[in-house]
């Protein structure tokens, strides 16, 4: 689809990681003026960067000598409602802890799902890769399982981590790096909390930023963001390795180090490489959620780029819609789900007042948007309904 007037009038929209990975065909009136606004299109980093990045941490001892003399390993990796391939870098990370003296099998693959549902077996091989799915154990966290306490106060209560990631000697965390809605960026210290914590230190953290008092764009002001990092620090080394994906999930900017020296490292080319030009006001704007369209909740992620813009890319009674696959439906959160213990009706989004919002999404119902979406907010599940 090209800018200008549309001669053919469709278009398409990439469509369910992680599950179809298909295109979706996006038919539209030919006498609309169409512009596409390019997403990330920079070329995935090749296995020799990856062994490039991780042969020079970030503010990190050398690998080889942080891994000398040690027994096993401990690598969290975000879940699929994060686009994060991280097999390649498992694979890196496999051989030169071999060369340290560790066995695959004493490489223990953590997915930290947070208080969302766990992935199933074909979702985490997709994620780990055919090596580590192969040859590691894998464990995906429980919120509610045997956890260690820390012993690092938070609150009237101590942090309590996964077990398996905090017994290890040798910690590590592989994650994506993206706007986020209240954390400024995905990754991180998050990738420990609320990935690897248990559910009443994810309330807290979330109870604050309901309250208006965390948030904020930028990682280094970011309280919410700032708090978790000086809760995790005494935990000792974590070597953290972000991802930032192109448009077409595969990692084209890549950092290693210290928990914080690589977040911010991340953040610093997402913030450019992610970036899309607005060069005019639009009576329509199509916001597709992939690679964040796994549910309705993650879905909502594709609207925080209009959060941080100092005017809205919508005329006056525009109409913005929102299109996500939702290929696992509504979303499992515990705090903000159905049933969470933080839900509440949701409210008018104040970058919409003045201005529409629509979803489309063909294996939801009306009901399901009330979750997540006022009542103002319209659902679409049939195509020809949505372009009528």
């Amino acid at each position: 689809m090209e800018t200008g007037l549309a001669a053919t009038a469709t278009g398409s929209l990439p469509w369910g990681a992680w599950y179809a990975e298909t295109v979706l065909p996006l038919p539209l009136p030919a006498t609309w003026r169409v512009e596409v606004l390019p997403h990330c299109q920079r070329l995935a980093v090749t296995p020799e960067q990856i062994s490039a990045v991780l042969e020079s941490p970030l503010s990190f001892p050398d690998l080889a000598d942080w891994s000398g003399g040690k027994s096993h390993v401990a690598i969290a990796v975000d879940d699929s409602a994060r686009p994060t391939m991280a097999g390649p870098i498992l694979d890196e990370l496999l051989t030169r802890f071999a060369t340290s003296g560790i066995p695959e099998s004493k490489v223990t693959v953590v997915v930290g799902v947070g208080t969302h549902s766990p992935p199933d077996g074909p979702r985490i091989a997709s994620k780990v890769g055919d090596r580590a799915s192969r040859a590691c154990p894998i464990e995906v966290h429980d919120p509610h399982g045997d956890l260690a306490d820390t012993g690092l106060p938070y609150g009237d209560r101590t942090l309590r981590l996964n077990r398996t990631f905090y017994e290890a000697p040798l910690k590590v965390c592989i994650g994506s790096v993206l706007p986020h809605p209240f954390a400024g960026y995905g990754g991180g210290a998050k990738m420990l909390v609320p990935g690897l914590s248990d559910v009443a230190t994810t309330d807290r953290s979330h109870k604050f930023v309901l309250m208006g008092l965390r948030g904020g764009t930028n990682p280094n002001s970011n309280k919410f963001r700032t708090e978790i990092e000086q809760l995790v620090q005494p935990l000792g080394p974590i070597l953290a390795v972000q991802c930032v994906p192109n448009r077409d999930r595969q990692t084209c900017g890549l950092f290693a180090g210290d928990l914080v020296a690589a977040h911010r490292a991340a953040c610093d080319f997402a913030a450019s490489a992610l970036a899309t030009p607005i060069v005019g006001e639009y009576d329509c704007l199509i916001l597709n959620a992939y690679p964040k369209d796994l549910d309705l909740l993650q879905s909502q992620g594709a609207l925080v780029s209009l959060k941080t813009l100092s005017r809205s890319p919508l005329r006056d009674g525009g109409i913005a819609v929102l299109t996500t696959a939702a290929s696992t439906g509504v979303g499992v959160h515990e705090l903000f789900g159905p049933g969470g213990l933080s839900q509440r009706p949701p409210r008018p989004l104040r970058e919409f007042t003045g201005r529409e919002l629509w979803v489309y999404s063909p294996g939801l119902q009306a009901d399901d948007l009330r979750w997540y979406f006022h009542e103002s907010v319209r659902f679409f599940a049939a195509m020809p309904e949505l372009m009528a």
